[in-house]
């Protein structure tokens, strides 16, 4: 259980931003304010507030989706807190 919980928090910083699912959709996550791949730091940010905001019955989850919608730049409401955005693995120029 430990394992898996440590993983889900630090997925996104592993792997220059990529998390086995986020490598196989050619997907990545950066650091807005830096340019950088996500950082271990970024990732249990990011990820926690995910959590914590799905945890909520019933709006949770559309919470997000609705930040997604209405951002210009698509990040939801954990990306916004964590400074990270989710871009195109081949759109990334350090």
């Amino acid at each position: 259980f430990l394992i898996s919980l440590i993983y889900a928090l630090i997925k996104d910083g592993l792997n220059e931003g990529q998390s086995y699912g986020k490598q196989a959709l050619g997907i990545m996550v950066i650091n807005v304010n830096t340019n950088k791949p996500c950082s271990v730091m970024n990732s249990c940010g990011r990820n926690l507030l995910t959590s914590i905001i799905s945890g909520i019955p019933y709006v949770g989850f559309i919470i997000e989706i609705i930040m997604i919608l209405v951002n210009s730049d698509g990040r939801k409401l954990s990306d916004l807190a964590a400074s990270t955005q989710v871009i195109e693995k081949n759109d990334y120029v350090q």
